[in-house]
């Protein structure tokens, strides 16, 4: 039997997870959904499925959900996918505010379907090379930590920069990915903002275009620096500093371990691949382990309240550099 999968949101990532789902053995995309019916239409017809306005009629046959729209009406469609008891796949940021958190997590709750968050970092693989030698002692215990994710602003959708839709901007909308992978890689039991610098440049919209954090995360110093700005030249970079080694990643690029038996880099992307390329790599880790979390019956990775905890950080971060405490 067919897996029916339904694409909520015709935008860049509904096409990247349309696209994800499509290549997987015995998985249909049934419908695609979107407030934009020519969007809609030019999206379905690639996969001969149903084009729709209506989260009602899309839904009605699906068994997994990929939620793709902003994050404003996150808990809406979470809501409509769960009381169908669809699986969900749901993409960042997972919300904007901790009711449409606690909305989502009563909603999947009350019907058990599982709802994995799109944290594509955690299935990049040079990230998971970073987490399998953090975890096998490659570089030892680690010391230091630092990322620095900068973007050229002008390629941005409009609505990043609308805190109404987004919630946030910078330090909400990509921080969510650098302070997931922190909690992910590092594992800590405790986590201090030490300093933050949360700040508009005045470039676009009406949200934080830079910050620049630092945390104590169980003794290791870590520092996120996050930047949208025009024309910037795209970084994405993370180093750790171990007691017997480094690691630096590359995002979508690849990773460089360096340790007392010498220095190992490992490049798994094509030089010429551009960023939806990329992008897909990741995205299609998502939905294959959602997949096999469904088919073996156990919960899915990237968890909503695994989430929570990167969203609750990044709100204190931000009251933190408002001049408020740290809790």
């Amino acid at each position: 039997m067919k897996t029916n999968v339904a694409i909520i949101g015709a935008g860049m990532m509904g096409r990247i997870h349309a696209r994800a789902w499509s290549e997987l053995p015995g998985v249909h995309i049934s419908a695609v959904v979107d407030c934009d019916r020519t969007a809609a239409d030019a999206l379905a017809q690639r996969y001969r499925a149903l084009s729709t306005t209506s989260l009602t009629e899309g839904l009605a046959d699906a068994m997994i959900v990929s939620i793709c729209t902003p994050p404003h009406v996150h808990a809406e469609h979470v809501e409509a996918a769960a009381r169908i008891g669809a699986d969900i796949l749901l993409e960042k940021p997972a919300a904007t505010t901790v009711s449409d958190y606690e909305r989502m997590q009563e909603a999947i709750d009350r019907s058990g379907v599982r709802l994995m968050v799109g944290m594509t970092g955690r299935f990049y693989p040079e990230c998971r090379r970073a987490f399998a030698a953090l975890n096998d002692g490659t570089i030892g215990r680690p010391i230091a930590y630092a990322e620095h994710m900068h973007f050229d602003a002008s390629e941005l959708p409009d609505w990043y920069f609308q805190r109404p839709y987004a919630g946030g901007g910078v330090l909400l909308t990509n921080g969510i990915h650098s302070f997931d992978r922190v909690l992910w890689l590092l594992q800590p039991q405790n986590v201090r903002i030490l300093a933050a610098t949360v700040r508009s440049l005045g470039h676009r919209g009406d949200v934080e275009d830079f910050a620049d954090i630092v945390l104590d995360c169980d003794g290791i110093i870590c520092r996120v620096q996050l930047l949208w700005q025009p024309g910037a030249d795209a970084i994405r970079t993370v180093e750790l500093v171990g007691e017997r080694g480094t690691l630096y990643v590359e995002m979508y690029r690849g990773i460089t371990i360096t340790n007392a038996d010498g220095q190992q880099s490992e490049r798994p992307y094509r030089e010429q691949a551009d960023f939806l390329e990329r992008t897909l790599v990741g995205v299609r880790g998502e939905v294959q382990a959602l997949l096999e979390a469904r088919t073996a019956g156990i919960p899915a990775p990237s968890s909503l309240d695994e989430n929570r905890r990167a969203f609750d950080l990044i709100m204190d971060i931000y009251r933190y550099a408002q001049g408020g405490a740290d809790d």
